[in-house]
């Protein structure tokens, strides 16, 4: 067969495979570059969005330093609204309830934590806003709510700090057994960290009042 004839049947079958696939191949070249774009764009945003949000925690810390109470509530309100879906956001409610507890505005306080608890990927975080909401709600005197919001545990790392404070709910509660066998259990947990270990120990020496 001559060659030309081997030409005009390759060039044939090359249109007759772009008829059949030459648009589909282009589109999806044209998704691929578009997902790829949108993805470093998405990225590119995100790193952006970080280090901005830790730039304005950065001056939350410093005015936190500085007791600058009004300073930190506007700028830790700022990283809430600017930057909600950051864990600075959640770090920053921390220091706003804070600041509420402070005031005696122990409802605003625990919402703050709740929200924290709610949206935080964080355990160690989840847990922290766990245990002090636990502590305002003693402070309020709803000992069995504080209770129940210890039942559980985010990070297991903490108990001997959960055990702690539900030796204190426990104490406030009248429930002198319960009391103690939570302040042992947070002795035994925290027996390698000096001083926490002393207070526990004054604590289990003195009486339970009811």
């Amino acid at each position: 067969m001559p060659a030309s004839e081997t030409d005009k049947e390759q060039i044939e079958m090359l249109k007759k495979w772009w008829n059949d696939y030459g648009k589909i191949v282009v589109i999806a070249i044209a998704l691929g570059l578009a997902v790829g774009f949108g993805w470093r764009y998405w990225h590119q945003q995100k790193i952006e969005t970080q280090y901005k949000a830790s730039s304005m925690y950065q001056q939350l810390l410093l005015a936190n330093q500085k007791n600058q109470s009004d300073t930190i509530t506007q700028i830790a309100q700022e990283i809430q609204t600017r930057y909600p879906k950051t864990e600075y956001a959640n770090l920053s409610r921390l220091m706003s309830a804070k600041i509420a507890v402070e005031n005696n505005k122990n409802e605003q306080a625990l919402q703050d934590l709740q929200s924290i608890i709610q949206h935080t990927k964080m355990k160690a975080l989840k847990q922290i806003a766990r245990l002090r909401a636990a502590r305002i709600l003693l402070a309020m005197q709803k000992n069995q709510d504080a209770l129940d919001l210890l039942a559980t545990v985010d990070d297991p790392t903490y108990q001997p700090l959960i055990d702690e404070v539900k030796g204190d709910i426990y104490q406030a509660m009248g429930q002198t057994e319960q009391a103690k066998q939570a302040y042992e259990s947070a002795q035994a947990g925290l027996s390698g960290i000096v001083g926490e270990d002393q207070l526990l120990s004054l604590q289990l020496a003195q009486p339970v009042s009811r």
